[in-house]
């Protein structure tokens, strides 16, 4: 589907659908160049998509995140996004959607205000904000997952921190990073009982929970 997409008029996010008897083929989330004067959208992306993700146990709804530090919530039975909200600045996978589908969590790639906790049913509403640990108070975020048990895991500059069950009273953790290089990537077995985690280093490196959630 990358090339029709490269064919649109508008330069935004566009949700695109292709009907034939009835039935929905494909959807193509798009950024395209700019080939006339027509104004963008309000609630579309006006520059890179980093992060996307569906919502758990809806049919329909996924959240997009990016460089133009907009967080945005699409349905695929609308062309639009049906809400748009100014925050959080991801340069990667930084964006999670709560296991109960409740909350979107964002790691930014900024100085403060780095990892956040949004209403998925209302993002408008005022965010709340995990503290982080003081040596890690300017860590710049690239990657965030969410294990299926709850825990949360950042990864940024020379620097991961963990979680179990984020909020805003959650105690983030760092764990040992030895190779001075920015960690890029995280993700958890679909156990939640393994993580991977990758950096600019080359390296990748494999964490195992315990029993005693360690």
């Amino acid at each position: 589907m990358t090339g029709p997409a490269l064919q649109l008029p508008v330069k935004t996010a566009l949700l695109e659908s292709t009907m034939k008897k009835g039935k929905k083929l494909a959807m193509t989330l798009s950024w395209a160049e700019a080939r006339d004067d027509r104004d963008l959208p309000a609630n579309a992306h006006s520059s890179r998509v980093q992060s996307l993700h569906w919502v758990p146990q809806s049919p329909h709804l996924f959240v997009t995140g990016g460089w133009d530090k907009t967080l945005q919530v699409w349905d695929t039975r609308v062309d639009h996004a049906v809400t748009s909200v100014y925050g959080p600045y991801l340069c990667g996978d930084s964006l999670v959607v709560s296991n109960d589908g409740e909350r979107v969590i964002t790691a930014s790639c900024r100085d403060s205000e780095q990892i956040q906790i949004w209403s998925l049913a209302n993002p408008s509403e005022p965010c709340e904000t995990i503290p982080l640990p003081p040596g890690s108070a300017q860590t710049h975020f690239y990657s965030l997952a969410l294990s299926p048990q709850n825990t949360l895991a950042a990864a940024g500059a020379t620097d991961l921190l963990i979680a179990d069950n984020p909020s805003p009273r959650s105690q983030l953790h760092s764990l040992l990073w030895e190779d001075a290089h920015p960690v890029f990537s995280v993700s958890f077995s679909n156990t939640g009982l393994l993580m991977a985690v990758g950096g600019s280093g080359g390296r990748v490196r494999l964490y195992e929970r315990h029993d005693d959630g360690k």
